[in-house]
């Protein structure tokens, strides 16, 4: 008996190499074809518990903006400037540039998941393939990805936390149309700003 299961876990084994293999091939294609890209635009709808909010961003080097209703935010890279209209605040941090987060992070947060966490291939289709993403540092934290196969480009991101979910629906990303302004203060008179860095 004991022979039988080791000659079957012996078969096994080179098929979940094999799929760690893929999966890692996987995330550098992503990570590479984001870069070829250069900047890009995309629209995204979170969901979260009985919240839904779309979204947009856009990405160029390091510089990068993103909008989600009442609120934008604008990274250069160093700092994060967060504009919340209702509030009409503005709060300066510096920018989270370890960050797998695809909202705290746009420039770069692909490129931190496929450098820091593990990659597991879950799923794969003719046009679809689902990754699991998992930080040994950070067992908390477990990213489900899912890749679209005939663009390259990620489809859904979900970072599961601590018992929370957040999902990421990428609607569309395509080449980016206008190169990204830096953020002014001036179009935000009379907001009141907080500083934290």
């Amino acid at each position: 008996m004991k022979r039988h299961a080791l000659y079957i876990i012996s078969m096994l084994l080179p098929l979940s190499l094999l799929a760690q293999s893929r999966a890692e091939g996987l995330m550098s294609s992503l990570v590479e074809r984001m870069q070829q890209l250069g900047g890009y635009e995309a629209t995204y709808m979170v969901v979260a518990d009985d919240l839904k909010l779309i979204g947009a961003f856009s990405v160029d080097g390091d510089r990068y903006r993103i909008e989600m209703a009442d609120m934008e935010v604008w990274g250069d890279g160093v700092q994060r400037y967060e504009v919340d209209k209702r509030r009409q605040e503005v709060v300066i941090t510096t920018t989270e540039s370890t960050s797998a987060n695809i909202l705290s992070n746009p420039a770069h947060a692909l490129e931190m998941a496929g450098s820091v966490y593990d990659a597991a291939l879950l799923q794969e289709t003719a046009s679809l393939a689902e990754l699991s993403l998992q930080n040994e540092q950070d067992l908390s934290t477990t990213i489900r990805l899912k890749i679209n196969l005939k663009t390259g480009l990620p489809s859904s991101i979900v970072y599961l936390m601590d018992g929370s979910r957040i999902t990421i629906d990428i609607l569309s990303i395509s080449p980016l149309k206008t190169p990204i302004a830096a953020f002014e203060m001036d179009a935000y008179e009379g907001f009141e700003l907080i500083d934290f860095r």
